[in-house]
């Protein structure tokens, strides 16, 4: 099928545009390493699901604009929105979102800070009324069963003298 350079120049500007979509995402996907730290694997994980989603979607996208005819121009134009994105833009979206981060989590500290200072306050109490009835009970057990030696003692020597042979 023939393309006209027009169609041509319009198909690259809609993966250029694809491009800056697709580092914008992946800028989303940075940000929240940034505040939610990952390991290794996670990291791996993520990465690998995300390029996977992108080459689909790069695939359904280049099917769509130009019938599955791969051409260089195409991921020429991926390359150049992604690049003039990450020139662009992503310096300051990073820079806003830490700033939005650092914000939120300040007000999560100021929400749940006086929380978390209660709830250990009521566990440290739970846990000395626990430790408290736990030794209470100890006690009676141990003295009550000195107690009840001590009352088996008496009942059977006032048995033996009730029953004893005169």
């Amino acid at each position: 099928m023939t393309v006209t350079m027009a169609g041509q120049f319009k198909q690259l500007l809609i993966m250029a545009v694809f491009g800056f979509c697709v580092a914008n995402v992946y800028d989303w996907l940075r940000s929240i390493r940034r505040i939610i730290i990952h390991d290794i694997l996670g990291v791996a994980a993520e990465d690998i699901v995300f390029w996977l989603v992108f080459a689909l979607m790069t695939s359904l996208l280049i099917f769509r604009v130009n019938y599955g005819e791969l051409r260089l121009f195409l991921f020429m134009g991926i390359v150049i929105g992604a690049g003039m994105y990450y020139a662009l833009v992503s310096p300051i979206f990073l820079k806003i979102t830490a700033f939005i981060s650092k914000i939120v989590i300040t007000i999560l500290k100021f929400v749940f800070d006086p929380i978390l200072l209660i709830y250990s306050f009521i566990v440290n109490k739970f846990e000395y009324f626990v430790n408290f009835t736990k030794k209470l009970l100890q006690n009676l057990l141990t003295y009550g069963k000195i107690y009840l030696g001590f009352l088996y003692k008496k009942i059977k020597m006032h048995f033996n003298i009730i029953f004893r042979k005169h």
